[in-house]
């Protein structure tokens, strides 16, 4: 990759770049308390790069809550 080794880590060393599969990056996301919600492939040129949308755990659960209280708000009662 081109960009390997042209950009400096927060120990001022070379930032060393490398692949990750889809299934670590799902892990790593998962692990730190996140859902994935959807992602983006770079179809274009090469196809390696992704980019992850991801929610908080608690997030989703405070959204999901949000999201049934306004059905039920705008129910129309007989």
């Amino acid at each position: 990759m081109f960009i390997s080794k042209t950009l400096h880590n927060h120990r001022g060393s070379s930032w060393v770049m490398r692949c990750r599969s889809q299934a670590e990056m799902d892990q790593l996301i998962e692990r730190a308390g996140f859902k994935k919600v959807t992602m983006r492939i770079d179809r274009d040129r090469f196809g390696v790069f992704t980019v992850s949308l991801a929610i908080k755990q608690s997030q989703q659960v405070t959204q999901e809550n949000n999201s049934i209280k306004k059905k039920q708000e705008n129910r129309v009662y007989d």
